[in-house]
């Protein structure tokens, strides 16, 4: 869900299973679910001014953020 029309003013994920740090982006990505815009706004802004996440755990992310994302230029659910 995004708060302000065609400018992102706040992205908010609703839901439990929606939240970006819960999600298993490979696989949601193989079964036809790309990354939304509020999982990547969550993955871009984690670091700064506090670091939610050491730097090889959010590197990791960041890896499986861009593989879901490509993957899902492929793979669309039906």
């Amino acid at each position: 869900m995004d708060f302000g029309g065609s400018v992102n003013i706040m992205s908010h994920a609703s839901g439990a299973e929606t939240k970006p740090w819960r999600k298993q982006l490979i696989l949601q990505a193989l079964n036809g679910e790309a990354p939304t815009l509020t999982d990547k706004a969550y993955w871009q802004h984690t670091q700064t001014p506090i670091q939610l996440y050491s730097r090889s755990q959010y590197l990791r992310k960041k890896i499986a953020l861009r593989s879901a994302a490509a993957i899902g230029r492929f793979i669309r659910r039906s």
